[in-house]
Order: C-alpha cells, then structure tokens, then sequence
C-alpha cells in the first residue's frame, strides 16, 4: 500500500511541476511542450514525441523537435543518476542524497532563470 501512496503521490508532484513550467517556457506552443515535458518526466522523449503527435499529428509546431534536442541537456541530469546510484549502493546516506539532489535542484533552477526558460505564464488553458 506504501508503494501505491508514494507513486501516486510522485506522479500528482510530476504532472504538477510540468503544467507549471510548460505554460512558463514560452512560445505559442506550450500546450504541446507541457505534454511532451509531461512524457519524457514519467517514461522516455518517445513517450513525450507520442504525446505531442497526439495533439499535433502533422508535426505544425516545432515541439518534437525542441523535444529531441533535449536529449542533450539532459546530460546535465548525470548528477542526479550518480546520486541515486550512490543511494541505492550504500555509497552516501539518504541525508546526503536528500542534500545533493536539493543543491541540483537549485542548481537547475538557476540555470532555467538565467537562461530566461522560466518566466511569466504565457498561454492561458481554456
């Protein structure tokens, strides 16, 4: 039962983070990048690219392609997959992952300020 909580728990966090960035990246396509930000965060950048053909199946908007070029800034995430590593090999305490993955998070939500990814709202959902 545990597991159940704590899945659901991570998925309403997951959904919550990404309808909120999405709608703050920019451009006339933010629906189609919160689903496929939304995709990538719960299974892999196919699974957002399918999410995104749901919406826009002809490929209109720039989205899939914004998408797959994410692939390389992911690599700046290689902190978080050490860390978990670290965790899950008795390497480093939950106290200093908890620390570690919160100086990420920092870390990334700088980077998204500087860089101007993390505004105002920009498109209103009906």
């Amino acid at each position: 039962m545990d597991g159940l909580l704590v899945s659901f728990f991570i998925t309403v966090v997951t959904m919550a983070v990404c309808f909120y960035f999405g709608q703050r990246i920019g451009g006339s396509n933010d629906f189609e990048r919160t689903l496929g930000i939304y995709g990538t965060c719960t299974g892999t950048v196919p699974s957002g690219i399918s999410l995104i053909r749901m919406v826009d199946p002809d490929f209109q908007t720039a989205t899939a392609m914004e998408l797959g070029a994410c692939n390389l800034v992911m690599l700046a995430s290689t902190p978080v997959y050490l860390l978990i590593l670290a965790l899950a090999s008795g390497t480093i305490s939950d106290r200093q992952t908890v620390a570690g993955l919160t100086a990420c998070a920092a870390i990334y939500l700088a980077a998204l300020k500087m860089t101007k990814s993390w505004g105002s709202k920009t498109y209103r959902w009906r």
